[in-house]
């Protein structure tokens, strides 16, 4: 996320690196598409799932 706390740990503006706003978004789109079944899942901010 592209804030002043994370901007020593992050490399220049690149793919992947969103606003607070944005990250927001993705957050509440994961969230919305997600079932129980996927409970214990871990999903990118795309809502792909990421394998174990």
């Amino acid at each position: 996320m592209q804030t002043t706390l994370s901007r020593p740990f992050r490399p220049d503006p690149g793919p992947g690196l969103f606003s607070p706003e944005e990250s927001a978004d993705h957050l509440l789109r994961v969230l919305a598409g997600v079932q129980t079944g996927d409970s214990g899942r871990v999903f990118a901010w795309d809502g792909q799932p990421i394998p174990p």
